[in-house]
């Protein structure tokens, strides 16, 4: 049965509003979704939410005071020329990389004035370096420019550096990123034995602690992104910022080979989701365990001719060994 309907009043206008859709204001207070963007707003730099009186306007978009006062951003990026081949790729939604370094010795005059900004970030020593809109065969191309620079410089990641991937929603409509969220939430464990232990429960990048039934019950997409929190492997409240999916679990990596693997392999199971619809997903992931919905993400990439992602996320599970292997089954 479902949940019965929770009313709330909106803090603002009064007006009565579905728990369901109402937003959650800096001050803690139910808004309705008008009332709220007349209010606050979001930090284009640290992401988190403040009353719209107290963000700045930048070149970077809108910041508070304190990230202001940082000079947080380096250099921005240059935007994509545009791209007509996607046979590498696989697919032809855009994305955007986050690439956080420990070091990153020579990286202003290699990357200035390329699709590539850089900023400081205070969970890291380095900078973390974040593209343009990219997509296609150039998107991955861009990819290689910055790590055969990372590569001629000896860049370094640690434990505290993690690669970040935005995924492009804005042509999807509400049936699709909710199938494509439902996925990942029943695959999540297979997704995780592709990455090293430690990010598995990192603060930065943990388990989702999403209700599938109010995600199932929503009829407001983007005030439920707007309820989410955004330190989870896969950050569904960047949707209500940035209109993109972040998956956030990958180490920090400079290595060309990593980036471009997670962004494709990614980029195929979300197209693959959003035209399968929500019953398809959820029947053929629900009752597989971890080495069955292995298989599943496996004929996915293949069937989208990307055959060589499976060989090389069954090797990276193997690597990343745990007690409930999905390579049980190969």
């Amino acid at each position: 049965m479902p949940n019965e309907e929770t009313i709330v009043l909106c803090h603002a206008c009064g007006c009565d509003i579905s728990d369901d859709v109402s937003m959650m204001g800096a001050d803690e207070h139910d808004y309705c979704c008008d009332c709220w963007d007349a209010r606050f707003g979001y930090c284009h730099v640290c992401d988190e939410q403040f009353n719209i009186d107290e963000l700045l306007s930048c070149d970077a978009g809108w910041v508070c005071a304190e990230c202001n006062d940082d000079d947080d951003v380096t250099y921005d990026p240059n935007r994509q020329t545009g791209c007509s081949d996607y046979s590498k790729m696989g697919s032809q939604r855009c994305f955007g990389v986050e690439i956080e370094t420990d070091t990153c010795n020579g990286h202003a005059s290699a990357l200035r004035g390329s699709v590539w900004g850089a900023k400081n970030d205070c969970s890291v020593n380095g900078k973390e370096f974040f593209s343009s809109i990219l997509n296609g065969n150039a998107g991955l191309e861009a990819v290689a420019k910055i790590a055969s620079v990372a590569r001629r410089n000896d860049w370094n990641v640690d434990d505290n550096c993690g690669l970040h991937v935005h995924f492009d929603m804005r042509t999807e409509n509400s049936d699709g990123m909710k199938s494509i969220a439902l996925a990942y939430l029943l695959s999540a464990d297979v997704w995780s034995q592709f990455v090293a232990e430690e990010r598995r429960d990192n603060h930065y990048c943990g388990p989702n602690n999403t209700d599938i039934g109010e995600l199932y019950q929503t009829d407001n997409f983007y005030a439920w992104t707007g309820r989410q929190g955004r330190y989870y492997w896969i950050n569904f409240a960047a949707y209500h910022n940035h209109r993109t999916f972040e998956v956030r679990s990958h180490q920090g990596t400079c290595n060309e080979k990593e980036i471009c693997n997670w962004i494709r392999g990614h980029a195929i199971f979300m197209d693959w989701a959003s035209n399968a619809g929500w019953a398809k997903v959820r029947n053929m992931f629900l009752t597989a365990d971890t080495a069955g919905r292995f298989d599943i993400i496996a004929r996915i990439w293949a069937d989208a001719g990307a055959d060589d992602l499976v060989d090389y996320y069954k090797d990276k599970a193997e690597q990343y060994q745990t007690e409930d292997s999905c390579c049980d089954n190969w």
